[in-house]
Formats: structure tokens, C-alpha cells, sequence
């Protein structure tokens, strides 16, 4: 066999060989992409399944007032919270919306007021404190307005109120 043979042979064994390559490189790529479709298509059917599962605990609640009237209307008057137990009484929504309504609405609306926990007191080597800084309570002069809220949520019957207040303080909280 000559030189320019043996080149041209290893020419056409090279292409052949690169294109075997190219075929095992695109097979491989075709196989892992239906094995991240399928995991995919999986996946999609799960959350499909449980999306009717949990579709009360993942939608907002909606009522017929804004959150933060909602939260001073489940309140008892003449009661003391902590901000636990306040996030505890609107527990199907999210704890930031809870401690945003405390603060920005219900208190800066004169609804609620804050008092300091006679309890709590700054210690610099213990930063990480159990014991809550400030107190929530019904401001006197929003009581008619959290009997309107109640009658406009539907919680006028105060034996079933007071009953589900006091089993969600207890479950939650330690407190009862």
C-alpha cells in the first residue's frame, strides 16, 4: 500500500469514527434529555395531585375585611398578647403579614396598643431573649369597631369563639 492510500484510508476512518462519535454523543443527549422530560413530566403530576390536596393551605383565606381588622376582631378585649400569640390566632396567613398588620396598621391605627413586657428585660450577654419586649392589647376606644368586624365575619356566637381561642392558645402557645 502506498503512502497517499493509507492517508486517505486513515481520512475516511477518522471521518467515520468521529461520526460514530457524534452518533453515541447525540444518543446519549437524546436519552438524558427523556430522562429529565419524564422526571419533569412526573414531578408536574405530583404537584398537580397535591395541588388539590393543599389547596386550601396554600390560597390566601379571603374575608370580607382586611387582614389586620380580622386579627383585632379574633382578639379578646382586656387580654394581653404576645406577638406569638397573636401569629398564632391568624395562623393561615403568612408570619410577616401578621407582624406587618400588628405594627403598621393595628397599632398606628389606635386599635391596638403596645406596652412593655414588665418581663423583658436587656441583657447584652444574651442577646437571643425568650421573653417578648412588647404586650398587644385592644385599645378601649376600638371595642365598637371590633364588634362591627365580628359581625361582619360572622363571630357572634362567643361560647364557639372562645372555645377555638382557647384551644389555638393552648396548642400553640403553652398558655391556656
Amino acid at each position: 500500500m502506498t503512502p497517499a492510500s493509507r492517508k486517505a484510508i486513515d481520512k475516511a476512518m477518522a471521518r467515520l469514527d468521529a461520526r460514530k462519535a457524534r452518533q453515541r454523543k447525540a444518543a446519549t443527549m437524546a436519552t438524558q434529555a427523556t430522562i429529565k422530560r419524564r422526571a419533569a413530566e412526573r414531578a408536574a403530576a405530583v404537584r398537580a395531585a397535591n395541588a388539590i390536596s393543599l389547596k386550601g393551605e396554600w390560597q390566601r383565606p379571603r374575608y370580607a375585611l382586611p387582614g389586620w381588622q380580622v386579627m383585632v376582631a379574633r382578639m379578646e378585649p382586656g387580654t394581653w398578647y404576645t406577638s406569638t400569640e397573636i401569629h398564632a390566632l391568624m395562623s393561615e396567613f403568612p408570619r410577616g403579614s401578621v407582624k406587618a398588620w400588628l405594627w403598621l396598621k393595628a397599632v398606628k391605627a389606635g386599635a391596638i396598643e403596645r406596652a412593655g413586657n414588665p418581663d423583658w428585660q436587656l441583657d447584652p450577654a444574651n442577646p437571643m431573649q425568650n421573653v417578648p419586649r412588647y404586650l398587644y392589647a385592644i385599645a378601649p376606644g376600638a371595642t365598637q369597631a371590633r364588634a362591627e368586624w365580628r359581625r361582619q365575619l360572622g363571630l357572634n356566637s362567643e361560647a364557639v369563639e372562645s372555645c377555638e381561642l382557647s384551644e389555638v392558645l393552648r396548642g400553640s402557645t403553652g398558655i391556656g
